[in-house]
């Protein structure tokens, strides 16, 4: 499992990850302030969207807290986790956009992190 650090602050992390077709996909997010403690105020609710282009409107990955986001606010955790069955059913090879943002205690919402989302084409079949 690949952990990824996101810091607080204005701008979201920016972060390519490749979805291998056919493997389950799992990606541990720490939400950190500047001096690397747990951002705590995780409110529960978190959505990763993937899709072609950032204006299309046809959604490719849809996760949230209820869907493959688990969240652990005592940490600053959001794990990501896509099973292979789902992963066996996506159109690859792909190169597609995706962000994840969530919810604090605060009402407000926040983006963590952003970036290309490349699906890999499962060879062994």
């Amino acid at each position: 499992m690949t952990t990824v650090n996101v810091t607080e602050g204005i701008l979201a992390k920016l972060y390519d990850i490749t979805v291998q077709q056919g493997s389950d996909f799992n990606l541990t997010v720490l939400y950190k302030d500047s001096s690397g403690s747990p951002i705590t105020t995780l409110d529960g609710t978190a959505e990763l969207q993937a899709r072609s282009w950032s204006g299309s409107s046809s959604k490719i990955i849809e996760l949230d807290e209820s869907d493959g986001l688990t969240i652990d606010a005592s940490k600053g955790e959001i794990t990501i986790f896509i099973a292979a069955a789902t992963t066996a059913a996506l159109t690859a090879p792909a190169n597609l956009v995706y962000d994840m943002e969530a919810g604090l205690d605060t009402d407000l919402k926040v983006r963590l992190m952003e970036g290309q989302c490349l699906v890999s084409a499962n060879v062994t079949r």
